[in-house]
């Protein structure tokens, strides 16, 4: 399984030291134990797998040679444990609360990003690359003249306001760029 993560985000206020990102594995699903007597629910049972403390961009940008993001490479080896149909993974992280003359910062706060989880069989820690298409830019508008417009302009001629083609950039092994058709 591999992901790439990164500390903050665009948010102005980052993870702290004592903050952190985690992932987790089901060990075993919740269920219910019935005796004669009893019925007693058992939660979920998960086993943390992973982690990073927390930091500002900038710092975790210093700590990996200027990368914005990072990959995470964990494997899987434990097939008994794992290799079942009740898999699940959990990304689960501790923040740091404002202190109380601070109460409106207690928001959503001390963000982590998560992008490209992947989880495929046969892999392994030199199996960085994926088999995906990249866009390269923002995606242009699809009307003809504007990037957006009120929806009652839009309705009274769609035919003229339509653009007839778009260029979209992308990357993808084999070739670099594409115009795609509308």
């Amino acid at each position: 399984m591999s992901f790439y993560y990164q500390p903050q985000g665009r948010s102005p206020n980052f993870p702290l030291a004592q903050d952190s990102l985690i992932l987790r594995f089901l060990v075993e699903p919740a269920h219910d134990s019935i005796t004669p007597t009893d019925t007693t629910h058992v939660p979920d049972l998960w086993m943390k797998v992973w982690s990073s403390i927390g930091m500002s961009l900038d710092t975790f940008k210093f700590y990996n040679q200027d990368k914005y993001f990072v990959q995470a490479i964990i494997p899987i080896t434990d097939t008994m444990r794992f290799f079942k149909k009740t898999f699940r993974f959990q990304f689960y992280n501790y923040v740091s609360f404002a202190a109380p003359p601070e109460n409106s910062w207690q928001t959503n706060c001390d963000q982590w990003s998560i992008d490209n989880v992947y989880l495929n069989i046969n892999r392994n820690m030199h199996d960085t690359i994926l088999p995906e298409i990249r866009f390269l830019d923002r995606a242009p508008s699809m009307l003809r003249n504007y990037e957006s417009m009120p929806y009652p302009q839009y309705t009274a001629s769609p035919d003229q306001e339509m653009a007839d083609s778009v260029t979209v950039i992308f990357s993808k092994p084999g070739f670099r760029y594409q115009k795609l058709p509308l």
